[in-house]
């Protein structure tokens, strides 16, 4: 399967850095409406007291007042930002934001005095300011204390949720390899098994078996850290293990694969099929001495992909009880992990006898310029 070439720092923006971005924009654009409103507030009222209306000076009135309030309401919510409210020090906390507020409000009472002397706009003593202006300022930076309060636990909660989404993410993924790496030494112990009692009656044959069980080996690692693979790449990993098996057991096995061609694109996880036809060989096949056979195939239904394993042995009443071993114990908790309550793993007989695994999944398929499979299902719908 193509693995898509990972963007770097420069392709990829950081979400953070956007939302900051934006958060910018958004506060800028607030305080300049603002300055905007007051800006038109000011030339008016200095028309009705019969004074020479200026819209420079109007607009740098707006300006400078709604951008004094934006820093004042930025060191606010900035304070508030880097001071969590705490139980044990809210005495504390209450004195540093007077001290602030009244160091702000200070500072911005002294750079409209300075101003208003420069443009020749209302003149009154500094003192006359600070006592008429500076405690109705006061009383408006602790409400923006309030806002930053607000949207500082605002933030705190959603990286808290974040966090917790991210790890629970990273636990699913983590449960999910373990789970897929059970199944590694479940059929790697099998086929070895297999090997060494042929190996007393065909060495030729234990040779061949080996080998495949290299090219098994090969497959497994390359899409070790894989959990969905396409639909062909999971057939070829099959076809591999089925060649072991059948030179296991010869002509006492047939099998036969029916796949919709459009379907081979379909993702589905990976080890998802060698489970099942080992259990439909272990229970189905081996233990009779008459000829077995395993039919699998893969067909949509609407927008849900359909996979069924069918052999022709004893059936669901007979073996039941005997079929609930790892592979398909680890294959129904996988399914479950990666598709929730979207995904059906099910045992029942067969029209002909013999039991049929049907799993059903949604239907999700490769994009259409996505390099095929070397090598896979060349003879789909063919008998082995």
């Amino acid at each position: 399967m193509r693995r898509a070439k990972p963007a770097t720092a420069a392709e990829t923006p950081s979400p953070r850095g956007w939302n900051r971005r934006v958060a910018a924009g958004v506060f800028v654009g607030w305080w300049t409406v603002f300055a905007l409103l007051f800006a038109n507030m000011f030339y008016f009222m200095e028309k009705t007291r019969g004074r020479e209306a200026n819209w420079g000076h109007a607009l740098l009135a707006g300006f400078f007042d709604m951008y004094m309030w934006g820093l004042v309401s930025l060191g606010a919510i900035s304070l508030a930002w880097y001071l969590p409210l705490r139980r044990d020090r809210l005495g504390r906390l209450l004195l540093l934001h007077l001290a602030a507020g009244v160091t702000l409000v200070l500072l911005r009472l002294a750079t409209e005095q300075a101003l208003a002397a420069r443009l020749d706009w209302w003149q009154v003593p500094f003192s006359t300011r600070v006592v008429v202006q500076g405690t109705s300022h006061l009383m408006v930076y602790f409400p923006l204390v309030g806002v930053g309060y607000a949207i500082s636990y605002f933030r705190r909660y959603r990286d808290r949720e974040l966090s917790a989404a991210r790890l629970e993410a990273q636990l699913s993924n983590a449960q999910l390899q373990a789970l897929k790496m059970q199944l590694h030494p479940h059929f790697l112990f099998n086929t070895l098994n297999a090997i060494s009692a042929l190996m007393h009656r065909d060495v030729r044959a234990a040779d061949r078996m080996l080998a495949r069980l290299g090219d098994l080996l090969r497959m497994t690692l390359d899409a070790a850290a894989t959990q969905e693979v396409p639909l062909q790449q999971e057939l070829r990993f099959l076809e591999t293990y089925l060649e072991i098996e059948q030179t296991r057991f010869g002509e006492r096995l047939a099998v036969r694969m029916q796949v919709e061609p459009e379907l081979l694109e379909a993702l589905v996880p990976h080890l998802l099929l060698q489970p099942l036809v080992e259990n439909a060989i272990k229970h189905g096949v081996a233990p009779r001495a008459v000829p077995g056979s395993i039919a699998i195939s893969a067909r949509r239904e609407g927008a849900r992909l359909r996979l069924e394993v069918v052999d022709n042995g004893p059936g669901l009443a007979a073996v039941a009880p005997a079929r609930g071993g790892v592979g398909l114990a680890n294959t129904r908790a996988r399914l479950q992990r990666l598709y929730g309550a979207e995904q059906r793993l099910e045992l029942c007989n067969g029209e002909a006898g013999g039991l049929c695994v049907r799993v059903e999944l949604p239907l999700r398929l490769l994009p259409a310029n996505a390099p095929p499979e070397p090598g896979v299902m060349a003879h789909a719908g063919a008998d082995r």
